[in-house]
């Protein structure tokens, strides 16, 4: 991906570096992103915040960062510079949940707690680069309108693309919701995505139209104790299987392997 122009999300987002700087220096906590994970400067473990004020400052500072790393890699909605100059036969979408994780961020809780690996796109981002697979990364918690958000990324960047041209998708908790609105009113998304893998999707009730959609090309990894790729008991037509933890920010890392082992094969 490349660096573009900023939008104004992103200049809101990078004009509160300063005031986030004069936050640490003023509590004296000096520490930073080292191998993916938020450690203090002084002692090199792992940084822990005491209030709920100093964690909300942590989580821009985070949600600064991550877009940070992606932007050296794209921009938002963040596009893989080769879906514009090279040539390929498959595009892959991540597509994230709603609540406080902004731009490239499937849990924020994780990349403070953890590190960027478990809690950001960045290694899917990487794995599919190194495969020459382009990427898009939605922006939908920037605007109150998630499904349009999705209608409208859908229109603009895949519409446009060879019809050959196929369609993966991976989308977590509130995202399902949104592909689940896509598959019905949006045109021709069924017959493009060649594979939609869900973690821990909230997606509610599969409507007998979509039934053959869900049943061929979807599969969904759900929270549970039981091992990984562990297949489940569900109501849906699609494949439901463990994600091999019952924390609901912990789906998609877990499943991670496991969609990326169907990606490759694909």
């Amino acid at each position: 991906m490349k660096r573009q122009k900023r939008t104004n999300i992103e200049q809101k987002a990078m004009g509160n570096d300063e005031s986030f700087a004069k936050f640490i220096r003023s509590d004296d906590r000096q520490f930073s992103f080292k191998d993916g994970k938020l450690l203090h400067h002084g002692t090199g473990e792992q940084y822990k915040w005491t209030t709920e004020t100093e964690y909300a400052k942590i989580s821009e500072y985070v949600s600064n960062f991550t877009i940070d790393q992606m932007c050296s890699l794209a921009c938002t909605v963040l596009v893989s510079s080769m879906y514009t100059t090279a040539t390929f036969s498959r595009v892959l979408i991540l597509h994230q949940g709603t609540g406080r994780v902004t731009l490239g961020q499937w849990a924020r809780s994780l990349i403070v707690k953890r590190s960027m690996n478990d809690g950001s796109m960045l290694p899917i981002v990487r794995w599919a680069h190194e495969r020459g697979i382009p990427v898009i990364v939605p922006n939908p918690n920037a605007t109150s309108h998630p499904h349009h958000h999705t209608a409208q990324y859908w229109t603009e960047l895949i519409e446009p693309l060879d019809p050959e041209i196929t369609v993966d998708i991976i989308a977590h908790s509130y995202g399902g919701v949104c592909m689940l609105r896509a598959a019905k009113e949006v045109p021709g998304f069924t017959d493009r995505v060649n594979r939609l893998m869900l973690t821990d999707s909230v997606h509610g009730p599969i409507p007998s139209s979509l039934a053959g959609f869900y049943q061929k090309r979807v599969t969904h990894w759900k929270c549970s104790n039981k091992p990984l790729d562990t297949p489940l008991t569900s109501s849906d037509p699609c494949t439901t299987l463990s994600a091999g933890t019952a924390e609901h920010v912990w789906s998609t890392p877990r499943a991670t392997p496991s969609i990326l082992k169907i990606l490759e094969a694909k």
